[in-house]
């Protein structure tokens, strides 16, 4: 696990964490004077550091190694419509740690009307925990909720591996490697519980978009987010 700081610099050679990381060193792992802690700032640096005092609510660390890492060569965007309840937390933890960039929720035919942009907050906090936890270097970003035609219409055009994914749809993420040059962007549309509308179908081919199928049994969203992004991780990195 590492924690984050988002104060961190390639410059420093020293660092202090506070608040919730700190009571969590100090508390849940107890760590002691010369233990090392991995630590990241969200925007591709990542540091060992090692432990120098420990206050009750400061832990003062000297950095040891600095790693500085690029973006991702291919960047996986995650279309959704976003699950019920608790679902849709263990959606965005697991999408999170399995490798996805950005995280784009959608409003469908099919949608449950529960998620408002308001969930952003709590949503980028467990962004925040399965960074920490995967030991990710950047932060996915949560863009606000969008309509799935605006949304088409804003991925049309662009030199992007548009997926859509459907349990009927025409091509399956293997067969799409040797169809082109390797893309820039990967865009992936999953539906709601109910499934894609014949209408929201027909939009996607209308739109350009390519309908694609995991050649399983049709699963549960949160199943197929994990699915798709794990395969696309695999396949192109």
């Amino acid at each position: 696990m590492q924690y984050f700081v988002s104060k961190l610099s390639e410059g420093q050679s020293s660092i202090e964490v506070v608040d919730t990381d700190a009571h969590h060193m100090i508390n849940v792992k107890r760590i002691k004077i010369n233990d090392e802690v991995k630590l990241f700032n969200g925007h591709g640096l990542q540091v060992t550091a090692v432990v120098e005092s420990v206050d009750k609510k400061i832990v003062s660390l000297k950095i040891k190694s600095i790693c500085k890492s690029q973006l991702p060569t291919i960047e996986i965007v995650l279309n959704f419509v976003p699950p019920k309840g608790k679902n849709l937390s263990l959606l965005i933890e697991k999408s999170v740690e399995v490798g996805v960039d950005k995280i784009v929720p959608l409003v469908s035919e099919r949608s449950i009307r529960s998620y408002q942009n308001e969930k952003s907050e709590k949503l980028n906090k467990i962004i925040l925990e399965a960074c920490k936890q995967s030991e990710r270097a950047w932060i996915p970003e949560l863009l606000p909720i969008i309509n799935l035609k605006n949304r088409m219409e804003e991925v049309q055009g662009q030199n992007n591996l548009n997926l859509f994914f459907h349990p009927r749809g025409g091509k399956t993420i293997s067969s799409l490697m040797g169809d082109s040059e390797q893309p820039r962007i990967i865009q992936l549309f999953i539906g709601p519980e109910g499934g894609w509308s014949e209408f929201e179908i027909g939009l996607a081919e209308e739109k350009k978009l390519t309908l694609t199928t995991m050649t399983c049994p049709i699963m549960r969203v949160e199943t197929a987010v994990i699915a798709s992004i794990s395969v696309i991780r695999s396949i192109y990195t």
